[in-house]
């Protein structure tokens, strides 16, 4: 039984030569049988070598998450500026309308001479004033902020939105709330507003009662959005 040595003619890979595995002696690539000791020759294929593993392809890394950024004092000014300017004409006009509607009211009742019903008629009439007064203010802001959008139209013209303090959705309770706590902040001289432009979150006083915060959004309209 004989081996052959493959070795490579100019890279050609063809056999050159073979040598008898039992006595070691050299073939020709003629012979078939060791010319020695007549042991039968058997070709041995020259052994491919492996092709080298290819590299593992690393997976593409997650985007980052873009940081958040927190509305300042002033952008949050602008916003409220605007937001006054929307809501001032519509309370004018739904309060003028109630005035006139409870003077004709007025005018077809009859009160008795010692004017007691005449001034609970009037401390009705006054709270349902405050009542359309609240309405207005509460379905302005807390539907536009509890919205997908989170954020009224003041706020959306300045890029802005109300989140919880984890940026998820406020939801219906949650923007009421902090609706409600801007009166805390108001008192006294706006203190509880101005707390804004003093931590490293920009909340006021009203968002950290009700657990949120106003980020700014960026120029992507992905972004306008919640989830």
């Amino acid at each position: 039984m004989t081996h052959e040595s493959p070795t490579s003619d100019q890279g050609s890979g063809a056999v050159q030569a073979a040598f008898c595995v039992k006595c070691g002696a050299k073939l020709t690539a003629a012979e078939r049988f060791c010319r020695n000791c007549g042991t039968a020759r058997h070709n041995v294929p020259a052994t491919t070598p492996a092709a080298p593993a290819a590299a593992p392809v690393a997976a593409p890394a997650a985007p980052a998450a873009p940081a958040v950024r927190y509305a300042g004092f002033w952008r949050r000014f602008v916003a409220a500026v605007i937001d006054g300017l929307i809501v001032a004409p519509l309370w004018i006009l739904l309060s003028g309308l109630y005035e006139f509607a409870s003077a004709m009211a007025l005018e077809r009742m009859v009160f008795s001479p010692d004017g007691v019903g005449l001034v609970r008629t009037i401390n009705v009439l006054s709270a349902g004033r405050w009542l359309l007064f609240a309405l207005v203010v509460f379905g302005y802001f807390v539907l536009a902020e509890a919205s997908s959008r989170g954020a009224s139209l003041g706020k959306r013209l300045m890029r802005l939105r109300v989140a919880r303090h984890d940026h998820g959705r406020t939801g219906i309770g949650r923007s009421m709330a902090r609706t409600a706590f801007k009166v805390i902040s108001a008192a006294p001289m706006m203190i509880g507003f101005l707390l804004a432009g003093w931590n490293g979150q920009k909340r006021a006083l009203h968002d950290f009662m009700s657990g949120c915060v106003v980020v700014r959004v960026s120029n992507s309209t992905s972004t306008w959005r919640f989830p």
